[in-house]
Order: structure tokens, then sequence, then C-alpha cells
């Protein structure tokens, strides 16, 4: 049984300016304390395990915003703090350390307007966002195996960071985004000891950096009940660890196909295909999937019966790095159908409509 207390609470407010010019701040606390009464007892007696852990976050915000004419600015940071301090007692001895964390989270974003009738747009964002490790791996009884050992401290109390910047436009009938990504995150770290037994530990270690490229072509109207999207994405990442480096690219081609057949069947397809890419773990290659599903309504549009089909393969992979650890035997390509029926049911007068719904399902599914 565990016992807590949680507090929290949130304020925000608006300042305006000018015309054309505000501020806008939040703030925001929260308050976790089961240090009185959370037990794990995985053993009895004198051994009982107890993780006791007590966490306090604040979080405000200071943002600037813009908006004159074809120009709409938004920039500003957010300040993060938490502290934690977690404690375990076993056999009438305890281990603690207390993680307290401070950071600045700016982010902007610019949004030019350059064809204000059809509201055509060019936008750039950035934001920074950190990533907090979770109750397990910040219990203090593990004893780190990697380089950064216990003695050293917990891997786990320098939160990973990721920055991101994305640029958006349309032009003509295309539309066009890209993004770079910068990350520093936790990895799980597989070792052998000196009996030759695996031992797993984490370490903060691993750099991953991305650019993503996509571009979304004009729709192509085939018919009056028929159009097909498609796109094209390119993908170049960088993964390193120590002195482990590994570059990668990928291409992606896929389109999305609707149409009305005779007798208002609705008929939906969409195909994507991907170049084979290593990663910096394994050289699992995820090559594509297909989709696609039929439907029609009945009973003035309450009843509606659709049939979904999709397809996805793939190529085996086994691997066993310092990082990672995978085995795709059992990987297959996979085929799953999915027939459903959903009657929707009103009642009520206009200005008060409740609505019921029931949906009955089938799926079947079968590994090639």
């Amino acid at each position: 049984m565990a016992y807590y207390h949680l507090f929290s609470g949130s304020l925000s407010a608006t300042w305006k300016l000018a015309k054309a010019h505000q501020l806008i701040t939040s703030a925001s606390v929260t308050s976790w304390d089961n240090k009185s009464h959370y037990c794990l007892p995985l053993v009895d007696g004198a051994n009982a395990y107890r993780y006791l852990y007590k966490e306090s976050s604040f979080d405000g915000s200071l943002g600037y915003e813009y908006s004159k004419g074809v120009w709409d600015v938004n920039v500003g940071t957010r300040y993060l703090n938490s502290r934690m301090k977690p404690v375990v007692e076993q056999g009438g001895v305890s281990s603690s350390y207390t993680r307290d964390v401070s950071k600045l989270l700016p982010f902007a974003t610019i949004t030019y307007i350059y064809d204000p009738e059809s509201y055509k747009t060019l936008t750039l964002q950035y934001e920074r966002s950190y990533d907090f490790s979770n109750l397990i791996a910040m219990d203090p009884s593990n004893a780190w195996r990697s380089e950064y050992s216990y003695d050293k401290g917990n891997p786990n109390l320098a939160p990973g960071f990721t920055d991101e910047i994305a640029l958006q436009t349309r032009v003509g009938g295309f539309s066009l985004r890209s993004k770079y990504v910068n990350t520093l995150a936790t990895s799980r770290i597989y070792q052998l000891d000196d009996n030759k037994n695996e031992v797993i530990s984490y370490d903060n270690g691993l750099h991953h950096q991305y650019i993503f490229l996509y571009v979304g072509f004009p729709m192509l109207q085939l018919s009056d009940k028929w159009r097909v999207n498609y796109h094209c994405t390119y993908k170049w990442s960088k993964e390193s660890y120590g002195g482990e480096r590994r570059v990668a690219s990928q291409v992606t081609g896929g389109f999305l196909s609707m149409a009305t057949l005779p007798g208002d069947i609705s008929l939906s397809c969409s195909a994507e295909l991907n170049s084979p890419q290593r990663s910096l773990y394994s050289d699992l290659y995820y090559l594509g999937n297909i989709d696609g599903s039929l439907g029609k309504w009945f009973l003035k549009n309450r009843l509606y019966v659709g049939l979904n089909c999709s397809y996805t393969f793939l190529t085996r992979s086994r691997t066993m790095t310092q990082q990672f650890r995978y085995d795709s035997r059992f990987d297959r390509s996979m085929f799953m159908a999915t027939l459903s029926a959903s009657y929707q049911l009103k009642w009520g007068n206009k200005r008060a409509r409740v609505n019921a719904n029931r949906v009955v399902s089938i799926e079947s599914m079968r590994m090639n």
C-alpha cells in the first residue's frame, strides 16, 4: 500500500502592452511526497526493501507576442527547476542522493504571411526540451558498471535534451517541411564482466542528430470522385556513442488514394516504401507497408460497415553490440484484416441531441 501527498497549482496571465504587443506569463508548482509510507516488501523481516522519494518542481514561462500585418512572432523561454531525493532503505542501511536540475528552455515561432489572400505562410520554429529518467533508473541501489560508475554518480541525474528547428511553407501546390533535431539521451549499455555475465547499465552519452526533409506534391484529381496525394521524404542521421559513429540516409516515397466507388462505397489505399537504412545499433531494414480500406454507410447514415487490410514487410536482422542487442528471427511480414460495424443512434430535440455508438469488429492476422 502506498500513501503519498500531492500538491499542484498553476497560474497564467496575459499583459497587453499595445495593440500588436503582449506578454504571456505562466507558472506552475508540483510537490510529490511519499516519504512516509511507501514500501516495496521484496523480502520479509529486517531486509525489507523501501524505495522512498520526494520531488518538487517549478515550471515558469515568459513569452512575447507580436502580431501585425504579415508578421506573427512568439518568442520566450521556460524556466524549469526539478528537485528529487530518492532514498532506499534495506537491512537497516539507507542510500540516497539528490537530483537538482535548473534549466532554461527557449522557444520561438516566427511566421511571415507572403500571400495574405490565400494565407500562405513561411514559418520558422525553435524549441528545446528535456527528458527526465524514470524512477527505476533513479533507484539509488543500482550499481552502475559503465565508465560513469555509481561511485562517480548516477548518469541519469543529468537529463537528456532535444533541440529542434523546423521550417515549413507552401510553394504553389507543394508542401515543404524541413527539420533539424539534436538530441543527447540516456542509453542502456550491455557489457560482459570478467565471468562473461551480462551487465546492464545506463549512460547519457548517446548523441543523435538528424535532418528531415518532406515534400508533399500537388493533389492529383483523376476524376470528380477520385484523388491522389503523394509525398517524398529524405532523412540524414548521425548517431554516436564514445568512439563509435554511424551515418545513414533514407529516402521514403508514398501515396494516399481516396475514391468513391459505385454504390457510394468509399475506397482508401496507401503505400509507403523506404530505402534500406542501417542504424547505430543494428542492421534492421524496415521496407514499407500497404494499407487499404472499404466502407459504406447504411440506414440513412446510421450504420457504417468497413473492411481494413494492411500488409507490412521487413527484413531479418540479428546483432549484439555494446549499445544494443536484437534478434529478429521471429519477425515476419504481417498481413492484418479488420471488419468493423458501427451503429449510431440519435435522439433528442435540436437543442439537445445525444449520440450513442456501438462498434463491433473482427480481426484476423497472418504472419508469413
